[in-house]
């Protein structure tokens, strides 16, 4: 008899995201069994009797989660050995993003090329901080040459991080709010020392 003293400890589990919804039990099982026998860990959600409950399978869809760090390779998997189906209903009729059109949103609007990459946490850090600098601009702090230096270099990072973006995107990325957020406090802190660069040599 197993001891359960003998048992580890249950390790934080990792987020798990919807990858696939399964249009039956079968087809559910063997989707799921598929990227088990690749190396992918999966769990598998719903009902296998929705009947046995009295409701119809589609009042009980059934649906395979995996981990988010393998999001990428079980949406690989999928596409190479069954590119006649489709995932998550939220990917339905997603185009890739560009980086073309990537680089080009950041000057329609602050934050643009991460609003367009699927980053809205970054682009909200973002525009708040361009936002700032324009409306600083001109005062006594901080400084004509620091805020002009800062929103251009606001400008440089979002269009280079931002196509980044878009092709981590590409792969499957999703990063969380809260890492977006800190994605763009990031830049925001490197913009802000780009402009008080700016400044110095501007009084030097």
């Amino acid at each position: 008899m197993t001891d359960y003293r003998s048992i580890p400890p249950d390790e934080p589990e990792e987020r798990f995201v919807v990858v696939y919804r399964a249009a039956d039990a079968t087809d559910a099982e063997i989707t799921a069994q598929m990227l088990r026998d690749h190396g992918v860990g999966c769990r598998l959600i719903g009902t296998r009797n929705a009947s046995l409950v009295g409701v119809g399978a589609q009042i009980t869809p059934m649906r395979i989660e995996v981990a988010e760090s393998r999001l990428a390779d079980a949406r690989e998997l999928l596409a190479a050995m069954r590119p006649e189906t489709e995932t998550d209903d939220e990917e339905r009729g997603e185009e890739p993003r560009r980086a073309v059109l990537a680089l080009g949103c950041t000057i329609l609007f602050f934050g643009g090329s991460h609003l367009y990459a699927r980053r809205p946490w970054t682009a909200g850090v973002l525009a708040i901080t361009q936002l700032s600098a324009l409306l600083l601009r001109g005062k006594p702090w901080p400084g004509e040459a620091m805020g002009y230096g800062a929103m251009v270099a606001i400008l440089v990072l979002d269009g280079v991080f931002g196509v980044r973006a878009a092709r981590a995107h590409n792969r499957g990325e999703r990063p969380s709010p809260l890492r977006q957020a800190l994605a763009g406090l990031m830049l925001a802190l490197a913009a802000a020392v780009v402009g008080t660069l700016v400044a110095r040599l501007a009084s030097a």
